[in-house]
């Protein structure tokens, strides 16, 4: 085999290798509002779907809304190098939120990782937030929560929606 023939096929093989460590490491993790447990204290005040994640049509409620996922290694390596929060949401108003946030959760306690909170716009969009890559450390023996809140000064105010949160 020539010098060059090996240093080509060396080469495939190293890049080929590095893209798929590359690959292993930046599967991202993705909660949709239909996929959510949402907290016992929103019944009756709250409509989920495949979709959004909002107040009860009707309802006059300014009550949080709260729910959560629970977050999962899909890197298979116990500590991905997720650095990025990211919130799908409508939002247009300065009375109204929506808010993703990571929680570590160990024995007795829980610390929050990362925040990304919503900001007004008259239509729906995505908010794009970062955290210390490898904070999420599943390796640590730690769990790890999304939560979602909604809230809204009064019923008179416009209603806001969650659409999905990714980690990547």
């Amino acid at each position: 085999m020539s010098s060059y023939r090996r240093l080509s096929v060396s080469a495939a093989v190293l890049s080929t290798l590095f893209f798929a460590s590359v690959a292993s490491q930046a599967q991202p993790w993705v909660g949709t509002s239909g996929s959510a447990v949402v907290d016992e204290s929103a019944v009756g005040i709250y409509e989920a779907s495949i979709g959004q994640l909002t107040y009860l049509t009707g309802s006059t409620s300014s009550s949080t809304i709260s729910a959560y996922f629970n977050l999962t290694d899909t890197s298979a390596t116990g500590n991905p190098s997720w650095n990025t929060l990211e919130v799908a949401y409508y939002d247009n108003s300065p009375n109204t939120l929506v808010r993703a946030q990571i929680f570590r959760v160990v024995p007795g306690a829980t610390s929050t990782v990362a925040t990304c909170t919503s900001t007004d716009s008259s239509l729906a969009t995505r908010r794009l937030c970062t955290f210390t890559a490898g904070a999420v450390n599943f390796n640590a023996g730690d769990a790890y929560i999304v939560a979602i809140t909604i809230s809204r000064s009064s019923s008179a105010d416009p209603t806001p929606r969650f659409y999905f949160v990714r980690v990547f």
